[in-house]
């Protein structure tokens, strides 16, 4: 078995690039994410690990949309899914809004975070979102993802400390927000996660003990090895 190579934030892009030139779009290696997403959860719930409702925090960007994949194939396999989302489909990254509006039209349960059209519209009640997520038995944070560093907006802190204040366990899409990739530095409002699923690669910031990241599984994307290879020459070895 080869070991999980580690990526940089600045590798993971252009790694993402490179799959594009070689005609693997985001929106399959979304497509990837989120499915192999579903399948870590669906394997807790089957083993008694994790229950449901599973509610999934969707965030803004494309790691959002990893999470509104996950809850599409969630719900296909017949898993009460609720969704908490920080924008709607129109302010989403292209790939996020396609997946986000495959659910317009399903039974799903889905919430705003935010009042508001605007970015920076006013956020949900902090004791509100703490209720709801307590009728969850799973939460998944698909917030923020490998992109962020510096100061969490206020706004978002808020989310993931009702996040965290619910009591609630916590799978991680790529890594657990507010922590950085690189770094490993995370910010105050970063809820501690039981699991956390990455994807193609581990990332620095969870090559370590930290106790936010819980156990941490790889989810291959589909690449095929001509993609790293190319990633090897323009970077150097991995």
């Amino acid at each position: 078995m080869v070991r999980p190579l580690i990526l940089t934030r600045a590798q993971a892009r252009q790694l993402d690039a490179l799959a594009l030139e070689m005609g693997i779009p985001g929106l399959i290696l979304m497509e990837n994410a989120g499915a192999g997403a579903a399948r870590v959860i669906l394997g807790l719930l089957e083993r008694g690990a994790a229950r449901e409702p599973v509610g999934l925090l969707c965030g803004g960007g494309n790691n959002g949309g990893d999470a509104y994949v996950a809850a599409r194939h969630l719900h296909g396999a017949g898993v009460e899914v609720r969704l908490w989302e920080w924008s709607s489909a129109a302010q989403l990254p292209p790939d996020a809004a396609h997946n986000a509006r495959c659910l317009e039209h399903t039974g799903v349960v889905r919430r705003p975070l935010r009042r508001g059209p605007e970015e920076g519209g006013e956020k949900a009640s902090e004791q509100a979102l703490v209720a709801g997520f307590q009728e969850c038995g799973l939460l998944v944070d698909g917030l923020l993802g490998t992109g962020f560093s510096g100061e969490m907006r206020p706004a978002m802190a808020a989310v993931l400390g009702a996040a965290g204040e619910s009591g609630v366990p916590i799978l991680a899409l790529d890594l657990p927000s507010g922590l950085d990739a690189e770094s490993a530095q995370a910010s105050a409002a970063t809820p501690r996660a039981s699991w956390t699923v990455t994807f193609a690669a581990l990332k620095p910031a969870l090559t370590g003990l930290s106790p936010l990241t819980g156990v941490v599984s790889c989810v291959p994307l589909g690449l095929p090895p001509e993609v790293f290879q190319a990633l090897n020459r323009h970077q150097g070895p991995l």
